[in-house]
């Protein structure tokens, strides 16, 4: 049996775990960070916490999506895929119709964000051509594009159904589960949860607990009205044109404004009227004002 030493022992199992370490860094990039061609539909499927936390600020959504991406996939592909698909989600959120949601430059009009070439050919409606779905092309593959592509085929050609767009995402077979789960993100948000079947909700493991977790992204995001970047987050550009935001605060503003006129009505009713019989209250002669008019002059010269 070979003697025990520990000195010995441990320094071979550091570096082996330093072996171990260099090995997983080469294959999958930095412990911060994915690696820089890793493109799997991974933080696609797991993105619609993000806009539904920050349904107040557009910007918040901007500032933090990129680097939830790059947590696990660092190829641009995948963290534009995402840009995109959490633009869209906020947006439905904020009440734009699917019409424009799925309109050709949204993402350059209303988005305002530059995408990947491959990612900027789906953004402008690749999809829309491929109308008999998979002969055509569309696949539920593990690959970002492929998901992208095919959620948003499933949500277009949905005729309005929540149910209906995920049957079609699930038949388009291979990555099943997630293709639903993309087009689930986008077409909630669209649709709410009253259009999901009542029978697939009754069969959803832990509801309370996704409907609990989903009312505190809620609460929690409507205390976060504002959004500070970290110091390693880009800053948003305060020349970028926010359309949503800029309708909130002038809802706002037209609200405080109302309010403030209903306050000066309240207050003009509350005043007493005025008691004829009080001399105070009389309105004056032409004869009263003069002499007034020269006693204050008087009085202002010594």
């Amino acid at each position: 049996m070979r003697e025990l030493n520990i000195e010995e022992d441990t320094l071979r199992d550091a570096q082996s775990n330093e072996r171990v370490k260099n090995k997983y860094l080469e294959v999958h990039g930095t412990v911060e960070h994915g690696a820089s061609d890793s493109a799997g539909n991974g933080a696609l499927m797991r993105l619609a916490p993000i806009p539904a936390f920050f349904f107040r600020t557009y910007t918040g959504v901007k500032n933090c999506i990129e680097n939830a991406t790059r947590l696990t996939h660092g190829d641009e592909r995948a963290i534009d895929a995402c840009k995109f698909y959490a633009g869209l989600i906020w947006h439905a959120i904020d009440g734009i119709s699917k019409e424009n949601l799925l309109s050709k430059y949204f993402y350059k009009e209303t988005l305002n964000i530059k995408l990947h070439k491959e990612v900027e050919a789906i953004a402008e409606g690749s999809y829309k051509e491929k109308k008999k779905g998979y002969d055509d092309g569309i696949r539920g593959k593990g690959f970002v594009l492929d998901s992208l592509e095919a959620a948003l085929w499933a949500f277009y050609n949905d005729d309005g159904s929540f149910e209906k767009g995920v049957l079609d995402a699930v038949n388009l077979g291979d990555d099943t589960d997630t293709t639903a789960a993309i087009y689930g993100e986008l077409a909630g948000a669209v649709y709410g949860i009253e259009n999901i079947p009542s029978r697939w909700r009754q069969k959803l493991f832990q509801e309370n607990f996704i409907m609990t977790v989903a009312k505190a992204l809620y609460v929690k995001g409507n205390e976060k009205q504002e959004f500070k970047a970290r110091s390693e987050w880009p800053e948003p550009n305060p020349n970028e044109n926010d359309a949503s935001g800029d309708r909130r605060q002038a809802d706002s503003r037209r609200t405080q404004h109302t309010d403030q006129t209903q306050n000066k009505k309240d207050a003009s009713k509350e005043q007493p009227s005025p008691d004829p019989s009080n001399k105070s209250n009389r309105p004056q002669d032409s004869n009263q004002k003069k002499n007034q008019k020269g006693s204050s002059a008087d009085n202002s010269h010594p």
